[in-house]
């Protein structure tokens, strides 16, 4: 009784950090490293994995990114996506 036990318990543990693993956007993938303009193809998405917000023009969104920088003291630009081909704002690390 007890291996069966055990097993189920190893079994669970096993389940449940690949769980957190999936949850988190896999292992090494946090708020450090981001979905920024360098990410190519990913850039479309927040970290959250949000979609992140569509300017029509690349001038609202230089304007936007402007705004967030002075905001929050960092570097932002303007992009063009090129999964909706609209424009996006992003950390320019």
């Amino acid at each position: 009784m007890n291996t069966v036990l055990t097993s189920l318990l190893v079994i669970f543990f096993a389940f449940a950090i690949l769980f957190i693993i999936f949850k988190s956007n896999g292992p090494g993938v946090g708020k450090g490293t981001g979905r920024s303009i360098k990410r190519g193809a990913s850039s479309h998405v927040n970290i959250d994995g949000s979609d992140k917000k569509k300017y029509a023009t690349i001038e609202l969104a230089s304007a936007a990114a402007a705004r967030q920088g002075a905001r929050e003291h960092s570097n932002f630009a303007a992009y063009r996506c090129s999964q909706c081909n609209g424009f996006h704002v992003g950390h320019t690390r």
